[in-house]
């Protein structure tokens, strides 16, 4: 599992500045933020279309606990 995440890092580290030096090749650096400001359109789309099902949890937490009935009172 440890050579999976290495290589995406490595993968990740060099994904990025290779993308945003294709994006200044065609465009000034206000093209950097349209490209992250679609990117993020993209994911929300995305994120609109999951299985709702999705957020639920398999485990159900416990109700809580009861409150005590009588409270016990320390005079000072």
């Amino acid at each position: 599992m440890s050579a999976i995440y290495s290589s995406y890092r490595d993968v990740s580290g060099i994904a990025t500045p290779g993308v945003a030096w294709l994006i200044l090749l065609a465009a000034p650096i206000s093209g950097i933020f349209a490209a992250a400001g679609a990117a993020s359109l993209v994911a929300w789309g995305i994120a609109a279309r999951l299985h709702p099902r999705l957020d639920e949890t398999r485990i159900k937490p416990l109700p809580e606990a009861a409150p005590p009935l009588a409270t016990v009172q320390i005079a000072e």
